[in-house]
Parts: C-alpha cells; structure tokens; sequence
C-alpha cells in the first residue's frame, strides 16, 4: 500500500538516471566523481523509501477505522475559513494577475513576475502578502487537499475541486505550468489513499487530464509567443527534456563553482523553519540557502544541442543539500528522507497517515525538480504534523 503512493517517484528517478546515462544532447563537461555524486543521491533516496515500505508492516487493527474527536461544526468553519482564504489569498491575486496580462502582455508578465517586486506587489498587496503566499499558503493549502480529498460531504467535495482549480489557475496567470502538474499527481495520490481502481480512476478524471494537457502545451507555445498547441519533434523533444535536464543541471552547478559547501548539518532545515523570525530579523527569502540559490539558478546555462534552448532552475533538492552537506549529500538525503517516513508512524490514524505520506510523496516529486519540499510551510507541516497529531488530536 505505502508503495504505491511513492510510485511515480520510482518513475521519475529512473527516467531522469536513464536519461542521465545515455542522453548526450545537453552541453556539459563532468568530472566522474560528480557523476558518481550525482547517481548516489538517486539511490539514496530510493533506498530510504523502499526501506520504509517494505519494513513497515501494516497491522489488522491500523486498517480499522478511528473515530476522532472532530466536532462537526468545526470541520464546517474550518472549511470555510479556508474558502476566504482561497477567495483573499489566491483568487484576488489571480484576477488582478490577468488583468495586467490581458494590458501588458502575458509574455512580459511570465517574465517579470519573479524579477519585479512590482507586479507581485500589485497582484498581491505587497510583498510581505507574496511572501506568505508563495512561501506558506500555497504549500499548506496543498496539504489542505490531502486532508478533505476522501469527505464524503457536498462542501468537502466541493472545497476539494475548487481549491485545485484555483491553484492552477493562479500559476496559469502567469503562464507557469507546475501546478498543473500537481493537480495530475493530487488527483493520481487521491485514488490510491481511496484505495479506487484503475478503471475507476480513468473513468473519474480522463475529460480532466485532457483538459489540462491541452492547457498545458498551449501554455507552452505561449510562453515562446507561439500560436495554437505544440505539435511538432521539437516540442516534444523539449518535453523530455523538462524531465531529464535535472541531473545535469544540478551536476552543472557543481562543476561550475556555483554550490559552495559553507553550510552546517541541518542549516537549510533551520532556516525554513524558523523563516519568520529571520524575515522579523530583516533577513529576506533571498538571503536564505534555498532562496539564495533559487535566484542563481533562475539564469539560464544549460544548452541543449538538439532544442537549441538554455535550461535554468531545475536543481533539484539536492543542489541546496550540497550546499550544507558537500559529498555526503546521499547519506544525509537518506538519513532526512528516512526520518520524513518514520515520523508518520506518529499518525495512529491509518488514513491521515496516507495523506500525509502522500503529501511528503507530492513534494518529493516535484523536488526532483526544484525543491517545494524545503519551503518553509512545507517544512512546517512535513515536520510538525506527525508531532502534533500524536499529542494533541483525540481520538475516542
């Protein structure tokens, strides 16, 4: 069961090894003990999670359901606490991000959007409500999705749908892509905690992929300035590229002197964390290890041969643990990596513990291309939510 949940990882780290080893169209030279740094912190990774799934047994009596002590006019507020949320948080910034697309261009939008503190300003309020969006609403709004993905009200259900839509809507507004992609491996991760089959799931969301791949390769050509959806070699060969560049790049920055080890154990965990007292404390996201070397890897390097096109910012996590942990990066990956999955043992609850497990999944997927995973309201909740549901949640 805990497998499954972790299966398009598997997917992921053997295409992007796969592409590692025999992809030649990328413009790299690399020293063999990058090469090998770079497979170890692969391997790693899938030997904590195979580890974990394979000697966490799960008992008769954790499948048996648990009544916890929820009130329901609770649920009810929360609930509705989190649609004003979305309505201030994400809706608000959404329209006014489509208006200034719709005057000034959505290609001049896409590409000041990160690099001018105005636009994010106006769309959100300021920069402190931009901050807090990107940085913790966002990722704990995701969380969110897992917890009411399997209520069985019309409000749940409707919440759910609501909430994912307008995610992608708002990384729409400024032609990004990814969230679209979170909403394939959301709906995927929903129908294995519902434990539905395949059937099922093809039946429930086959108008819905379509729908977002569609909107998603013409989001493609738009961020190019070109017309209709893309439907040529080189479009396609682009695509494989968006999912194999990673280890190069991340091999890249090693090799060019970009990632320094100045760091200390744990150092971009503790910045995450405790990211609030440093922003009071003056010290902004840029000033921060992820922050920091997410704006270095916004610069394009990497050159495709066959595309003809520069890559930039698909890191992965492993270029900011390089930062704190050099070439014992793999040991500390599977160290991290092993404590993430243990924690959720703390969760007696069979069901949010899937959730939970299914969240930290989403999050190291995508950090297999960037590094959501080390946001500092991903931090928050992937750290502290097995604490606090073994030590404040009650259960009768």
């Amino acid at each position: 069961m805990y497998l499954k949940i972790f299966y398009p990882i598997f997917f992921l780290i053997t295409l992007q090894l796969l592409g590692f080893f025999v992809y030649n169209g990328f413009q790299v030279e690399l020293g063999q003990n990058i090469i090998y740094l770079v497979i170890a912190c692969y391997l790693f990774t899938s030997f904590a999670i195979l580890f974990f799934c394979f000697n966490s047994k799960i008992s008769y009596d954790e499948k048996k359901p648990i009544v916890l002590y929820v009130k329901s006019n609770r649920e009810i507020y929360l609930n509705l606490l989190l649609l004003i949320v979305i309505l201030v948080f994400i809706n608000k910034p959404t329209f006014l991000l489509y208006t200034i697309g719709s005057e000034f261009g959505f290609d001049y939008l896409r590409q000041n959007y990160y690099n001018s503190d105005s636009i994010r300003g106006v769309a959100y309020g300021n920069m402190t409500f931009a901050v807090l969006t990107q940085m913790y609403i966002v990722p704990i709004l995701w969380f969110y999705l897992f917890l009411i993905m399997d209520k069985k009200n019309k409000f749940s259900i409707f919440l759910f749908y609501y909430l994912l839509a307008s995610l992608i809507l708002l990384n729409l507004a400024y032609a990004g892509r990814f969230n679209i992609y979170f909403a394939f491996l959301v709906l995927y991760l929903r129908n294995v905690i519902l434990q539905e089959g395949l059937l099922t799931f093809i039946k429930k969301y086959t108008i819905i992929f379509s729908l977002l791949f569609f909107v998603s390769m013409y989001i493609s050509n738009l961020r190019v300035g070109a017309e209709g959806l893309a439907n040529d070699t080189d479009d396609f060969v682009k695509l494989l590229e968006y999912h194999i560049v990673q280890p190069y790049f991340f091999a890249q920055k090693i090799s060019d002197g970009t990632l320094i080890n100045d760091g200390y154990i744990f150092k971009i965990f503790l910045e995450g964390l405790f990211f609030p007292i440093y922003y009071l404390m003056g010290v902004s996201f840029s000033d921060i290890t992820i922050g920091y070397y997410s704006t270095i890897f916004g610069n394009p390097t990497l050159y495709s041969y066959n595309t003809h096109a520069y890559y930039n910012a698909f890191s992965t996590l492993y270029a900011y643990l390089f930062s704190d942990y050099g070439y014992f990066t793999p040991i500390f990956c599977f160290i991290i990596i092993s404590y993430l999955l243990y924690s959720s043992l703390l969760i007696y609850n069979f069901s949010y513990r899937l959730k939970y497990l299914g969240y930290l999944s989403l999050m190291m997927y995508f950090s297999l291309f960037q590094a959501p995973i080390l946001f500092p309201g991903t931090l928050l909740i992937l750290f502290f939510y097995p604490i606090f549901f073994k030590f404040f949640v009650k259960r009768i």
